[in-house]
């Protein structure tokens, strides 16, 4: 359910970055259509350049103070998401109030730079806490 919900608040989000994305590219383009890589310096083209989440609030974390302030951290509230189907991989919030209440949040609180596809991906990997298949003890 919590990979779900970061599902339909992404979901919710989504053409709001798109626009962004274009509108940053029209920005701070060269005569290329490209723009600088945030991380690396290195020119991107539209599609090898994602929007990434900067300091101080990743978007997991708006996700949490989201729910934080909607009292929902221990449980999320039955019905609030949609039923993916077989064709339908995306979760969605069935109110659409849920869906303003988080895109006004992230709008508030986001800070957003472009980055390398690559380079977001990799840093994305290292984040991940993969589950320890035999632990190690100091005795």
């Amino acid at each position: 359910p919590d990979i779900n919900f970061s599902k339909a608040c992404r979901e919710a989000v989504a053409s709001d970055a798109l626009k962004a994305k274009r509108e940053d590219f029209k920005r701070y383009a060269n005569p290329k259509l490209e723009v600088q890589c945030e991380i690396t310096g290195r020119w991107l083209k539209f599609e090898d350049a994602h929007l990434d989440h900067a300091a101080p609030f990743s978007f997991n974390a708006l996700v949490l103070m989201f729910r934080e302030i909607k009292g929902w951290t221990s449980q999320i509230p039955e019905h609030l998401l949609t039923e993916s189907g077989p064709d339908d991989f995306m979760c969605r919030f069935v109110d659409p109030q849920v869906r303003d209440d988080f895109r006004d949040l992230h709008k508030r609180h986001a800070v957003l730079r472009l980055v390398s596809k690559t380079e977001n991906l990799a840093r994305a990997s290292l984040a991940r806490r993969p589950a320890i298949q035999r632990a190690v003890t100091i005795q």
